[in-house]
């Protein structure tokens, strides 16, 4: 629950950043020494200017994304 919690707290710290980090999935969490946990692996994030282009945007994990997001006719595999 204490790891759980860690990363909400993370990614609500990335979220007010205005960064998208947009591949979250457990191969991008660290555990560190002191066994806490972190985020990383931000080579396909972004800063959110516009909440309009990132909506447009697709980019991440196929296997991790949303079942609306892979819906888009637009995608291709």
């Amino acid at each position: 629950m204490f790891w759980f919690v860690q990363l909400l707290l993370g990614l609500k710290d990335i979220h007010n950043s205005k960064i998208l980090h947009r591949d979250i999935k457990p191969e991008n969490v660290f555990i560190t020494d002191n066994l806490k946990p972190m985020i990383g692996d931000f080579g396909v994030s972004r800063i959110n200017n516009s909440e309009a282009q990132a909506k447009k945007d697709v980019a991440g994990t196929i296997y991790y994304m949303a079942p609306e997001v892979l819906d888009k006719s637009y995608m291709c595999f």
